[in-house]
């Protein structure tokens, strides 16, 4: 596709999922190879440019047993005995078990409800102290993960936007209903995410800091997450 960007024409390579939601979209820049980026839509070019059918399928969010049906003392043992952080998904299959249901049968050492605006705490944190993180966002198609500093932050609206020269992120606050802190144990020691949920109970977006496999976690990232946790507390005692 060809659009106007913020310096001019951009060609893009945009894909849509089966009911013609955009899932992933790459631009052109200034600094684009475009002799390999033409080789690259020609490679691929469809001839007969058919119109896709969208089928237009209504999304329902899976089944999420609740706490009753759950044995949190499993889940709590397989939680303290995970040596790697991708252990996480199966282990919620294993249980059959949502992701925020698991967090509500967790003890706080594992697993600690913060204030809804955490995320945006921990990037101005992140941003002051120029602490590395990295920032996880995906949809049904696709995971974006940035990893690096963040610095140029404004809250414009319900959006609060990360407007650096290599990360552009937009998050809504208005669509926030819960966001967490979680530690999962791992062979390099804990690692901590802060993690926010929508109103469907969606993941949208996870915070760490940034690392290596191998690496222990940034003891920075550890007191910026320390600083979001406290905002719970001020809050209930308002």
């Amino acid at each position: 596709m060809e659009n106007m960007g913020k310096s001019g024409r951009a060609s893009s390579l945009q894909f849509f999922d089966e009911d013609g939601h955009a899932v992933h979209k790459i631009y052109t820049t200034d600094n684009t190879n475009t002799t390999a980026y033409c080789e690259l839509v020609n490679q691929f070019k469809d001839e007969a440019c058919e119109f896709p059918h969208i089928a237009h399928i209504k999304h329902t969010h899976e089944s999420r047993p609740g706490k009753a049906g759950t044995d949190a003392a499993a889940l709590e043992r397989d939680w303290r005995a995970m040596r790697d952080v991708h252990e996480f998904f199966p282990l919620l299959k294993k249980h059959n078990v949502s992701r925020l249901s698991a967090l509500g049968l967790m003890p706080k050492d594992l697993a600690n409800q913060i204030t809804v605006n955490g995320v945006q705490r921990a990037l101005q944190e992140a941003a002051a102290r120029a602490c590395e993180i990295m920032v996880f966002v995906g949809n049904g198609g696709c995971i974006q993960i940035h990893s690096g500093t963040v610095s140029n932050l404004k809250q414009i609206g319900p959006w609060f936007n990360v407007l650096d020269e290599r990360f552009d992120l937009h998050l809504n606050g208005e669509k926030i209903e819960q966001c967490w802190v979680t530690r999962k144990p791992s062979d390099d020691g804990v690692i901590t995410s802060i993690e926010a949920y929508d109103e469907g109970g969606e993941l949208a977006i996870q915070l760490f800091g940034k690392r290596k496999p191998g690496d222990p976690e940034l003891s920075l990232w550890r007191d910026i997450v320390k600083a979001c946790e406290c905002t719970l507390n001020d809050a209930e005692t308002v």
